[in-house]
């Protein structure tokens, strides 16, 4: 207080003190009367009086002060408890906070159950099926079945029943409308194949809502592209009847020509025509060739076509069309054909009772008597197939074009094994090539023999040239090896058949050569010929012959 006052009145407190103290004591003012003068006490007192005043004032100011100092605690008090209160309600409204999340946490679910959104609805009722409904119909599927306990849930449960319902329904007629597609005169039936594969998930829906209905459309569909293959090949196979073959006889044998050609070291321009079957010319480049050679329709050469662009022109075609059948079957179609067949597909009875009848799918009546015991994708081929096998043997059966069979054998070696039934039935193919391949060579190497005892063979051989059947059967036997360089060609049918032909025209030059001036010349200038244009036959089976005949060149080489 006294620290107050002094700051009050601009003292120290020291001086404050010692007045206070002097005002006290009486007998000390007594003394200091008696010394000072009258003056000195008149200022002295004034300012005592005025100590006393400015003390009073000082006294009302600190009461004013402790009153506001009151008033402050009083205000302090009152926030601290207002602040408490704050703090209370606080706690208060977070804990409601998180008890209403946890609850929001529970309740979201539930809610998400019973509220379908308004797009799903709309996407799903009239949108244009493809992956924004795909997806409207997935997101639709993740809500779980809802129990019907209250009025709420089982109104719910019978709306998204309802939205389901009409997802079949539409997938119903979309599956009808892909299967009347592939009916429609001009239609690629890949490209309806492409939209049922990308749009697989609707099929798996189906089968497990209505397997029954997803059965009788799978039915509906193997019917239809039956019917389509059948019509598409059977349509290539008039084509090609109409086209120009370019067809071998029995007469365009090494003997009947070698026999028959004028001596010279070339085949002359008299007899090019007839042995321009065993010049294989260009021919080999279809076994490297991207060109997808011919459309079976398209206009002819001139000339004509030789069969193994006839043959490659098939195989792609039958090739593509059963791997995208294969796709579908199992991708498209959920792999329903490889636990089922098509008498398992059959589901014809009550066909009154059901929403899609098979007589709007199916397109004929006997569509199980003949596909009962075979998978459903080779069963979609089987009369295409028997189309194409009649027209290959037909135009493979004694076809003496050696070269064209070989190349046709090829072909099918070359085509992919990713398709099951298609190399079972490129195996039926190699069988049927095999036979007349063996057939063709064994008929020129009796030619071959029977030449041999022919007049004009030996008047052919009265000097030391070679001889025409030499020249033939050169180009013949380098044609056959270009096209066989593999190493496979060893443990093939083909490799013993030229073996074979080989030694059977040895013996054919060695009875001419006692017909000759110069019988071990007239040998070795025949065999020289020969391991010439073999030498540069690449593969293991070439190499071999050319060691062969080089051997025999060099036995009879000249002194």
């Amino acid at each position: 207080m006294q620290s107050e006052v002094s700051r009050l009145l601009g003292i120290e407190p020291e001086q404050l003190a010692a007045a206070a103290e002097r005002a006290r004591d009486k007998s000390h003012y007594k003394t200091t009367s008696e010394k000072i003068d009258l003056a000195s006490f008149s200022e002295w007192s004034a300012s005592v009086e005025d100590f006393a005043k400015l003390v009073d004032s000082t006294l009302k100011d600190l009461e004013l002060v402790e009153q506001q100092s009151e008033k402050f605690k009083s205000d302090i008090s009152q926030l601290s408890s207002e602040m408490s209160q704050l703090q209370a309600l606080s706690s208060n409204l977070h804990h409601r906070l998180e008890v209403r999340k946890e609850v929001e946490l529970e309740l979201s679910p539930i809610c998400a159950e019973r509220v379908v959104p308004p797009a799903v609805v709309s996407e799903i009722s009239t949108g244009e099926i493809g992956p924004q409904w795909r997806a409207a119909l997935a997101l639709l599927l993740k809500r779980p079945m809802l129990s019907t306990s209250s009025a709420d849930t089982s109104e719910s449960q019978r709306f998204i029943d309802t939205l389901l319902t009409k997802a079949t329904a539409r997938i119903k007629v979309w599956y009808v409308y892909c299967v009347r597609r592939i009916r429609q005169p001009g239609t690629n039936a890949e490209t309806v194949q492409g939209e049922i594969i990308n749009n697989k998930p609707l099929y798996e829906f189906l089968l497990q809502r209505e397997p029954r209905l997803a059965r009788r459309l799978h039915l509906a569909y193997c019917n239809t592209v039956r019917w389509y293959y059948t019509m598409l090949f059977g349509k290539y196979n008039r084509n090609i009847d109409r086209m120009p073959v370019i067809l071998v006889d029995s007469s365009k044998t090494l003997g009947a020509l070698g026999a028959s050609a004028h001596k010279s070291i070339f085949v002359s321009k008299s007899t090019a025509r007839g042995t321009d079957v065993f010049n294989i010319g260009s021919r080999p480049t279809i076994l490297t060739s991207n060109d997808t050679a011919i459309c079976l329709g398209q206009t002819s050469p001139p000339q004509g076509y030789h069969i193994e662009i006839i043959l490659r022109s098939l195989l792609l075609v039958l090739y593509n069309s059963m791997k995208v059948e294969q796709e579908t079957q199992r991708e498209g179609f959920a792999n329903v054909a490889a636990s089922a067949n098509i008498a398992d597909l059959s589901i014809r009875e009550n066909a009154a009772d059901e929403s899609v009848a098979v007589e709007e799918l199916a397109l004929d009546s006997e569509v199980n008597s003949d596909m009962s015991e075979l998978p459903v994708d080779s069963a979609l081929f089987t009369k295409p197939l028997a189309g194409i096998q009649a027209t290959f043997t037909r135009l493979s059966h004694e076809n003496f074009d050696i070269y064209g069979l070989i190349l046709s054998l090829r072909l099918i070696q070359q085509m992919p094994k990713d398709v099951a039934d298609f190399n079972v039935f490129a195996k039926v193919l190699e069988s049927l090539l095999w036979t007349e391949i063996t057939f063709v060579l064994d008929a020129n190497l009796k030619s071959i023999e029977q030449a041999a005892s022919k007049s004009s063979s030996h008047r052919a051989a009265s000097d030391v040239t070679p001889h025409p059947m030499t020249q033939l059967f050169a180009q013949f036997l380098t044609g056959i090896l270009q096209i066989s360089t593999e190493n496979e060609a060893l443990d093939e049918p083909l490799a013993p058949k030229l073996r074979q032909m080989t030694s059977g025209f040895e013996m054919f030059v060695t009875k001419l050569s006692k017909a000759s001036s110069d019988a071990e010349l007239f040998l070795y200038n025949n065999y020289f010929l020969i391991s010439a244009l073999l030498s540069d036959v690449p593969g293991k089976l070439a190499g071999e012959l050319a060691q062969h005949l080089r051997l025999l060149t060099e036995a009879y080489a000249p002194k």
